[in-house]
């Protein structure tokens, strides 16, 4: 996570753990891997794969937003 907004990202998903917040979403720590969101299907096949890197707290609560997931 080198770019700028990364460390907003790193908040999101670390550091304040907001994704906590939203229904069906979940997080998986993989050691030196890109930040992705990948959106499942209901029998668990990938359908997308969205890279997060240089994603702001805003703009990833919009995106959030825009593929479905919701506030718990």
């Amino acid at each position: 996570m080198d770019h700028p907004s990364n460390a907003e990202l790193r908040a999101f998903l670390k550091d304040d753990e907001k994704w906590k917040d939203y229904e069906s979403l979940d997080v998986e720590w993989i050691h030196h891997h890109n930040p992705d969101l990948v959106i499942l299907n209901d029998r668990d096949q990938e359908v997308e794969r969205i890279d997060l890197n240089g994603y702001t707290n805003k703009k990833l609560v919009q995106l959030l937003k825009q593929k479905g997931f919701r506030k718990s």
